[in-house]
């Protein structure tokens, strides 16, 4: 057996997944996943959607149905409800809340990100969704048809606006810009999301100038909107105090890794939504938070770190949602700081099935589909080889995806 020690900070899908996966492909030195949460890994997509409509009491674990105790068969040491404080680079140590300092061969930092609070007088009174525990908070506290207010159109909002209006709440979405979803640059995309939701009966205000929360609701600089629950749905940040303690060098809001997840510390690999990797097939750092991202790094540093991953990781983003009966994938990344991107529409169905696709300089970079389920290939295909294709012919239902 190897001597050779590695501690994953951040008990999250990624990090649970990157431990799971060293195990997987055959290391067989020390494994010590330390997390702040007391529960154990968990995927957190089902927070928002089924577990806040009622449909179930817990998220997806990413082992055994979150027994703690299955971390010891597969000879993983958890740590949960620990903090690490602080990260000794040079003594390749850190250092937990109770003082004990633990030392390791390689570092796997997974810490995640927290949800953003605006400087919005009382924000600290609103909910936030990042936890299983606000999960249930937020559920518990919108029962019994309670008006709800979310501030922010972002997925979280919109996907929380829509499992809630399910359950019978009263919903106003209060988004401070001109469309919901508006991370996606497009507008034809965000005016049929907002008529999804307004035909379902939840109230949009759109150029929301939010001015304070209070117990009975949420201020506008022009009125006030009774609620009995606030959301924030702001958005989140990554947690990087770990990572400028150890003196990471750091790239598109996160911390920089190579295309194989190596930091600029040779004892150092980042994951999840704090790694912004340099990306193969983007030309570029690209760090985006969401629930595949995450896996993918875990299942993709358990083998690169025992040597069953030579090649680096060339996975283009994906993200899925889901709102009412509609469901939404997309694949690919378009650069925020890069050229505007053109946006185009195939399907006239708001309600149906239809697609859109971003185009930079020509060529597709990015493709989301609306409850169609058999493109999975050629739309892969599309985000990761990103051909130059006619406009026109992306629009033309009648050129299958295939030919594109």
């Amino acid at each position: 057996m190897t001597d050779q020690r590695i501690v994953v900070v951040g008990a999250s899908l990624a990090g649970g997944t990157a431990a799971l996966a060293l195990r997987e492909h055959g290391f067989d030195g020390s494994v010590t996943l330390v997390g702040a949460e007391h529960a154990a890994p968990y995927e957190r997509p089902p927070l928002s959607k089924k577990l806040m409509q009622g449909g179930s009491d817990e998220p997806d674990w990413v082992l055994d149905g979150g027994n703690a105790a299955a971390w010891a068969d597969r000879e993983v040491t958890f740590r949960p409800g620990t903090t690490v404080t602080d990260v000794d680079a040079g003594g390749r140590t850190v250092t937990l809340d109770g003082g004990e300092r633990l030392p390791y061969d390689t570092l796997v930092l997974a810490t995640g990100a927290e949800p953003r609070r605006p400087p919005i007088e009382g924000a600290d009174r609103a909910h936030v969704l990042r936890t299983l525990e606000d999960a249930l908070a937020i559920r518990s506290a919108a029962a019994d048809g309670a008006k709800v207010a979310i501030v922010g159109g972002s997925w979280i909002g919109c996907e929380v606006a829509a499992s809630l209006r399910q359950q019978g709440c009263d919903v106003e979405i209060l988004e401070k810009g001109p469309g919901l979803l508006s991370v996606l640059g497009s507008a034809a995309v965000s005016e049929r999301l907002l008529g999804l939701h307004r035909s379902k009966g939840v109230a949009v205000t759109l150029r929301a100038d939010v001015t304070g929360i209070t117990d009975r609701g949420v201020a506008l600089a022009d009125r006030f909107v009774d609620a009995d629950v606030v959301v924030l749905a702001t958005g989140v940040s990554p947690r990087l105090a770990l990572a400028r303690s150890a003196g990471l060098t750091e790239a598109a809001g996160g911390v920089a890794v190579s295309a194989t997840l190596r930091t600029s510390d040779p004892n150092v690999v980042a994951i999840g939504d704090i790694a912004a990797v340099d990306h193969p097939v983007h030309g570029t750092h690209v760090r985006v938070e969401h629930w595949d991202v995450a896996q993918q790094h875990g299942r993709y540093l358990g083998a690169a770190l025992t040597g069953a991953a030579p090649e680096p990781y060339t996975r283009v983003p994906y993200f899925f949602s889901d709102q009412y009966e509609l469901g939404f994938e997309y694949r690919g990344w378009v650069d925020p700081a890069g050229p505007e991107a053109e946006v185009v529409l195939r399907g006239d169905d708001p309600e149906g099935s239809w697609y859109a696709f971003w185009l930079v300089g020509g060529a597709v970079h990015g493709v989301l589909n609306v409850n169609a389920w058999d493109d999975g290939d050629p739309l892969w295909r599309l985000a990761t080889e990103r051909p130059v294709v006619a406009p026109d012919r992306l629009r033309d239902e009648r050129v299958p995806l295939t030919e594109l």
